[in-house]
């Protein structure tokens, strides 16, 4: 497993509504460097989709 898609797991086991700014902008930043090492050990592209959708409406949510 990707170490993007593993995150996306972690995320995705809290409640979507406890979510506040700070913590929105330390798990996107979470997010970009695990697709940064994916990257570097050779594992491009391995985002889910769908994991990328709830990453998306948590976005959304405030």
């Amino acid at each position: 497993m990707c170490a993007v898609s593993a995150i996306y797991d972690y995320g995705r086991e809290m409640d979507p509504n406890s979510w506040d700014d700070s913590q929105r902008e330390a798990f996107r930043k979470l997010i970009h460097e695990a697709v940064e090492f994916d990257k570097k050990t050779k594992q491009p592209d391995c985002e889910d989709p769908e994991k990328k959708k709830w990453w998306n409406a948590i976005e959304e949510v405030k």
